[in-house]
């Protein structure tokens, strides 16, 4: 605004020097004319100034509003980043409480797949008796087993059994 007060101003002053000449009578008319297209000069460079300050500020106010909308956006990206910080955070957190469930899954199941085996191993060992016993069956009820009867004790096929304590009553609470 300064600079549109000091070219009217300067117009102002060269308008008011052509009336003095004018007026005073001691100006030629050469002097008169050249005050006069230097006045002409005067309000076209103010127009020109006043239209470079006009455009001027419109640039400077669209320069602002794009610095306002690039801070706005960088803001906006600094939440998302955090904000996908944060979820990647929870993401790997869970990824590791994962990793640790499978660790013991893993385990667990190794560790049954042990006991599975066993197990078979066992169930095998006492089919076979099974059908030891069930042979020998068969022969003494066809008399033909004489002699050759033998019968193993549970101790040797690992079926242990608990003889009770003479100290501790039995199943229906009684005394022995």
């Amino acid at each position: 605004m300064m600079g549109r007060d000091a070219a009217a101003s300067t117009a102002g002053a060269v308008l008011i020097l052509t009336i003095l000449c004018g007026t005073l009578g001691g100006c030629k008319g050469r002097e008169l004319e050249e005050a006069q297209r230097e006045a002409r000069e005067a309000r076209a460079t103010i127009a020109k100034l006043e239209l470079s300050l006009a455009k001027a500020h419109e640039e400077i106010s669209q320069l602002r509003a794009e610095r306002h909308a690039i801070l706005t956006s960088r803001d906006d990206q600094q939440e998302q980043m955090s904000q996908l910080a944060q979820e990647r955070d929870k993401a790997s957190a869970l990824a590791r409480q994962a990793e640790a469930m499978i660790t013991q899954l893993a385990a667990r199941a190794d560790g049954q797949a042990n006991t599975t085996t066993a197990l078979q191993k066992k169930v095998a060992e006492l089919q076979t008796l099974v059908a030891e016993q069930e042979a020998i069956i068969e022969e003494l009820q066809h008399g033909d087993a004489e002699g050759r009867i033998t019968v193993e004790t549970p101790e040797k096929l690992g079926l242990e059994e608990e003889t009770p304590d003479a100290n501790e009553p039995d199943e229906e609470g009684a005394e022995p």
